[in-house]
């Protein structure tokens, strides 16, 4: 009974997390179109598809890619076990996220440059409402 009452409350908690996932809060910025390219290292690279101006241009370390208007980012871990984000990271879809400053520390034998520089903390696959 207590593993069916919590298997509830963590479907609760993810379709509340849906819900306000890109209402305003305490982001650095909100409601930010991308594309997933792919993975990098220990991150993703997410294209910026809108005027933000996070995005930064860079030479892959390893192999000839550039990207350009592009992050590196990780997911937030408690976001990732409350949603299934896996749909979001398929080459060339496009959603929109909230994020944070700042990206998960690289493991010891990561040397790939630049390292995640921001986290997900929220995913959409529509736009974000804006209230005015």
């Amino acid at each position: 009974m207590k593993a069916l009452i919590f298997k509830i409350v963590i479907i609760l908690l993810g379709i509340l997390t849906m819900n306000i996932s890109c209402e305003k809060g305490n982001q650095i910025n909100t409601c930010t179109k991308g594309m997933y390219i792919g993975s990098y290292c220990d991150g993703l690279v997410i294209k910026i598809l809108d005027s933000s101006s996070i995005g930064k241009s860079w030479k892959a370390t390893y192999g000839p890619e550039t990207y350009e208007k592009s992050v590196v980012a990780s997911v937030d871990s408690v976001y990732i076990k409350l949603v299934d984000v896996n749909q979001y990271f398929i080459p060339g879809t496009v959603f929109y996220f909230n994020y944070v400053n700042g990206g998960y520390p690289r493991k010891t034998d990561n040397i790939c440059v630049p390292e995640p520089f921001i986290t997900i903390t929220s995913l959409s696959t529509k736009p974000c409402q804006t209230n005015k």
